[in-house]
């Protein structure tokens, strides 16, 4: 069956990628199964605890996060969702302090 929905991936996300393909073992087959999963069923499932950002005192405040490896490792999704066009554009993938607080000691 075809899939309604698509995910496009943002240059800076693809650059994460290949950074933290080099530090995380296992990166390519985590993403593959949450993009199996987003596109199949169109939503992020609320293991990878999936939120808004709401800190306007942030980068990336209104788009939403998900975790990555159930949380046990510090790699998270930005991503936003457009419903009307069925359409997940992942923005970046890093580190909370990465792409939070990079200029904090």
């Amino acid at each position: 069956m075809l899939s309604k929905w698509q995910i496009r991936y943002d240059q800076e996300f693809i650059n994460d990628v290949r950074y933290w393909k080099t530090q995380v073992s296992n990166l390519r087959e985590e993403l593959q199964a949450i993009t199996e999963y987003i596109l199949e069923y169109g939503e992020v499932p609320e293991e990878y605890n999936p939120h808004l950002l709401v800190d306007p005192s942030l980068p990336y405040n209104g788009n939403m996060d998900f975790h990555l490896f159930d949380g046990k490792l510090d790699l998270l999704v930005i991503y936003t969702e457009i419903e009307k066009k069925k359409i997940f554009r992942f923005i970046r993938l890093g580190s909370h302090k990465q792409l939070f607080h990079p200029y904090d000691e």
